[in-house]
This record gives structure tokens, sequence and C-alpha cells, in this order.
């Protein structure tokens, strides 16, 4: 009882975890089909507004293809072709004179740039050279005036020395001639340095002569070869100049051409500049025209941005979807095991059952036999017996039919009895006895817990077909949406088709006028318009891929709920096999229960019949002592 206890238990709080499992996934589902009803709305806005744009679209073309029909389009366009043509010829002829100028003005200023460097550089290294030599000199003649003032004052200070000795001292003759001596090597001291000095000027003069002999030869030489190239420059440049005039000349010539050509065409421009007037006009309300798709452009951007920020949020959903999923997994696997162990459990009764089956077939054998016999012993007995005794032995052939059982169970006690007792006890074992049966009982609970097990299943079988039913239900949703993707990306693609249409149809007008303002005006609308298509571009491929990206994953999370499923109904299959096995097997239990409690009940209710010997003394005696063997 406490293990059927625990299994119930078990199967409660397995139930309990799946319907709050159901709850979460309902919830899911809702927030799901919230998010895709709004995802919905959103297209069908935008699917609206592309089909306005497109109406409009198509209204401006159709006023354009009015416009040109009216006006001759391909003269207009040969005309302003040939200017263009003209124009363009001239401009590069122009550019070709203008190149041929600047290369001649720097050549001239190269070459005139290169012969005064050359002779600056020389002579500047030839100076460097005359200093250097100079300072030598110059500190050679400072080195000796030293050495001569040194033997000045040497001998300034012998003279004053000698003085001094003269005035404090009577003079010698010795002195005297030391004194004459002394004063006549100065003088002769004196005389070298003057030899010297003029030495060294002479020297001086020699090297300041031949220093200004050889930077006046090479100025000379370098002046010849400066005026040489002075006169080839010039011859070169004299060439060009009467080029460059040759091309002036053929310029003003081509100019002459030009105004008269220009003068010729304006009349014929001047016819056409009403015409122009009133398609500016036109363009000019087609421009304002597109921006206003500009601004809902901008409106479809910050749409855009929303659809982003519900993206990051259904993301997060997701990766909650994603634990809850795992947990479901879990979940499963946890049931999963719940099962094996149900399974193995049932094995169990069913060998368990098998044996009973064994004993029950055997306990029949034995009751036949012991029936026949007794049938063949009262058959003797009445043969044997006086007729008087009849009617009493009548009477005890009918009580002896109940008491077989009786009798079997006593010669099958005392015959077998380890092998009764071992039958028994496992019989008792494996079913539980009430006080009213003790043999039906635990087969009858037995039967009924299988019967909640398949009300259980059922239900989570029936869980799982709306499950089922309702990833279908996303699936198709699904494919929906990728149609609708679809179709608004062939929109998309038709109108910028239709876009680029217009826009090489407004360069064409375009290419007839001849006021570069208003061309430039027009210009920087385009290049507005490119941006705008740009934006819109690059806002309808970051959508595609988001929605790419979202159709892909709830297809994988179909295709694993679909596997998820699959599983599943395996799973119910062989539960509703092994059930079906199971109940048959209980029927015939059931059944060979029921014929034994009836018999059990039959043997109960009728009375004994009255026997010479006591109960106890059959007992132990047995059946076969009851008829004196």
């Amino acid at each position: 009882m406490s293990n059927n206890n625990h299994s119930d238990d078990e199967e409660m709080f397995l139930v309990g975890k799946i319907q709050a499992q159901k709850v979460e996934i309902e919830a899911l589902q809702k927030q799901l089909r919230v998010t895709e009803f709004q995802f919905k709305q959103q297209i069908l806005e935008l699917t609206n507004e592309l089909e306005r744009e497109r109406k409009r679209t198509g209204e401006l073309e159709n006023e354009i293809n009015t416009q040109i029909s009216s006006i001759g389009q391909g003269e207009i366009q040969s005309f302003a072709t040939q200017l263009e043509q003209k124009l363009s010829e001239a401009e590069n002829k122009l550019l070709e004179y203008k190149a041929n100028e600047l290369k001649l003005q720097k050549e001239i200023q190269s070459l005139k740039r290169k012969p005064e460097n050359e002779e600056i550089d020389e002579l500047k290294q030839q100076l460097v050279k005359m200093e250097e030599t100079a300072i030598a000199l110059i500190v050679e003649k400072e080195k000796v005036i030293q050495d001569l003032k040194s033997q000045l004052e040497c001998s300034t200070q012998i003279q004053e020395t000698f003085h001094d000795q003269i005035h404090h001292s009577d003079v010698d003759d010795e002195k005297d001639i030391k004194i004459q001596n002394l004063k006549q090597l100065v003088q002769e001291l004196n005389q070298k340095i003057e030899q010297d000095q003029l030495h060294f000027d002479e020297r001086l003069m020699k090297l300041e002569h031949e220093i200004t002999e050889r930077v006046l030869d090479s100025i000379s030489h370098q002046i010849n070869e400066s005026k040489s190239v002075e006169q080839d420059l010039l011859h070169q440049i004299n060439l060009y100049e009467e080029k460059i005039k040759n091309q002036d000349k053929l310029l003003v010539s081509q100019e002459k051409l030009l105004q008269q050509v220009k003068d010729e065409k304006y009349k014929e421009v001047s016819f056409y500049e009403g015409r122009n007037a009133e398609m500016q006009k036109k363009l000019s309300s087609a421009l304002q025209q597109v921006l206003k798709s500009d601004r809902k452009s901008e409106d479809a951007f910050k749409q855009y941005t929303n659809l982003q920020r519900e993206k990051t949020i259904l993301q997060k959903q997701r990766d909650e979807q994603v634990k809850l999923n795992v947990k479901l997994e879990n979940n499963i696997r946890k049931q999963i095991q719940d099962m094996d162990e149900l399974r193995q459990y049932n094995n169990s009764s069913q060998q368990q059952i098998d044996d009973l089956e064994q004993q029950v077939n055997h306990l029949e054998q034995q009751l036949q036999e012991t029936k026949f016999y007794y049938e063949e012993q009262l058959q003797m007995q009445k043969i044997h017996l006086p007729s008087e005794r009849l009617p009493s032995q009548q009477e005890e052939q009918g009580q002896g039919g109940n008491l077989l059982s009786e009798l079997l169970t006593e010669e099958i006690s005392i015959e077998k009895p380890h092998n009764t007792q071992q039958s028994e006890d496992s019989f008792h074992q494996q079913i539980p006895q009430t006080p009213q049966s003790k043999n039906g009982g635990g087969h009858l609970f037995a039967s009924s817990r299988i019967s909640n097990a398949s009300v259980n299943t059922k239900r989570r079988y029936q869980e799982m077909e709306q499950l089922k039913i309702e990833l279908h239900s996303v699936k198709h949703e699904n494919e929906q949406l990728a149609e609708e993707i679809e179709n608004y990306e062939h929109l998309v693609g038709v109108l910028q088709q239709e876009i680029k249409a217009q826009l090489l149809e407004i360069q064409n007008l375009r290419k007839g006028k001849l006021d570069y303002s208003q061309e430039r005006d027009l210009r920087i609308d385009q290049e507005q318009l490119k941006q705008s298509l740009h934006k819109l571009e690059t806002h309808f491929i970051t959508a595609k891929l988001s929605w790419a990206e979202e159709v892909n994953f709830l297809k994988s999370e179909v295709k694993r709920a679909e596997k998820q499923a699959q599983e599943s109904t395996l799973l119910y299959n062989q539960i509703l096999t092994e059930k079906e096995y199971f109940q048959s097997k209980l029927k015939k239990l059931e059944t060979q229960i029921a014929k034994k409690e009836k018999k059990n009940q039959n043997s109960q209710n009728t009375p004994l019949s009255p026997i010479k010997e006591d109960d106890q003394t059959i007992k132990k005696k047995g059946f076969l002592s009851y008829f004196g063997k």
C-alpha cells in the first residue's frame, strides 16, 4: 500500500508540474500571438504606404510622359548633345594649352635657377677655402707676434734690472759692455721682426692676388656658360611663344565659330525656354512630393527603430522561452525516467501475474482430479450401501461436491506442504488482502491504478495534440509572413525600378538646360533623392535581415517542437500498447478470480454433511482415510 501511495503521489506531482508548464507555455504563446499581430499591423501599414507612393509615382510618370510627348524630345537631346560636345572639345583644348604653358614656365624657371645656384655654391666654397687659409695665416702671424712680444718683454725686464743696478751701484765697464751687447741683440731682434712682418705681408698679398685671380676666372667661366644657357633658353622661349601665338589664333577663330553657333542656337533655345519653365514648375512640384515621401521615409525609419526595440524585447522573451524549453526538456526526461520505472514495475507485476496464473492452473487441475476421484468413490458407496441409507447417502453426495475445495486444500497441504506454503506466501505478498476478499482485492487495486495512469496518459496526449495544433498554426502564420515579406520585397524592387526610370527621364530633361544655376539645384535635389533612396534601401535590407533571422528562429523552434511532439507520440503509442496488453491480462485474471470467489462463496454457504468421525481426525488422516484406505 505504501508503494502504491508513493507512486500515486509521484504521479500527482508530475501532473501538477505538467499543468504549471502548460500554463507557462500558454502565456508565452499569448505573448507570441500579440507580437505577431503587432508585426502584421505594422507590415500592413507599410504596404499601404508603399501602395500610396506607388500611385503617386504613377501619376508623376503620366504627367512627365504627357510633357515629353508634347515636346520634341529627340530635337532637344540632339541639340544639347551637340552643344555639349563642342563645349567639351573647346574646354579640352584650353586645358591642353594651359598645361603646355605651365610646363614651359616651370622649365624656364628651373633653367634660370640652376646656373645661379651652381655659381653661388662654387663661390661659397671658394670663399670658405679663402677664409680658412686667411685664418691659418692670421693664426701663424699671431703666434710670431706673441713670440716677439715675449722676447721684448724679456729684454725690457733685463733693461730695467740693468737700470736699477746702474742707479743703485757704480757703473762698471763690464756692465756697460753687457748693456751694449744687449742693446745690439734687441736691435737685431727688432730687425728680424720687421723682416718677418714684411715676408708675411708679401705672402698674404700673393695669396690674396692668387685667390682673386682664381675667383675671377671661375666667375667669368660661369658667366660665359650661363650666357650660352640663357641664349638656348631664350631661343626655346621664342619657339614656345610662337607656338602659343599660333594656338591663341586658333582659339580666337574657334571662339568666333562658337559665338556664331551660340547665336544661331540661342534663337532655338529661347523657343524652348518657355516650355522648360513649365517643366521646371512641374518638376518642382514633383520634388516637393518627393520631399514629402522623404518625410514619410523618416517616419518609417522611426517605426523601424520602434520595431527594433520590440525586437529586443522579443529576443529577451525568446531567451526566457528557451530557458523554459530547457526546463521542459529536463522535466520530460524526468517523466521518461518515471515511465521507465513504471514499465519496470509493470514487468515485475506481469511476472507475478504469470506465476499466479500458473498456480491457479495447477490448482484447477488438482480440483478436477479430486472431483473425479470423489465422484468415483461416491458411486462405489452407492453400490455397497443398502437401500435405506440411499437418501442420506444422496444428501451426502450433494454435500460432497461442496467439500471438494476443502478436501483439495487438505490433500495439497498433506502431500505438498512446502510448495503450497511458498506459493501462498508469494501470493499474499503480491496481492494485498482485505477483510471481504483475500484473493481479488490486489488485482482490482492494480487495475484501478493502471486506469488512473491511462487517464493521465490520455491527458498528456491531449495536451501534446493541442501543442501540435498550435505549432501547426504558428508554422502556417510564419509561412504567411514569409509570403508577405516576399511580396513587400517585390513591391520595393518595382518601386526602385520606377524611381530609377524617373531619374533617368529627369536627367534627360536636364540635359537640355543651359542655366548652370538651375542644373546645380537639380543636382542637389538629385543627390538628396539618391540619399533618401539609399536610406530606404539600407533600412529595407536591415529589416529584411532581421525578419529573416526571426523567421529562421521560429522555424527552428517549430522543428524542435515537432520533434518533441513526435517523441511524445511514440511514447504515448508505446504506453497505449502496453496498457492494452495489461488490460487484456487483467480482464482474464479478474474473470478467473470472480469464478473462484463464486465457488468459495458457494462452498461457504452450503452446510457440511454429517460425518461419523470428527473434522480434526479427518484433517489428520486425509480424504483417503475417510473411505477406508
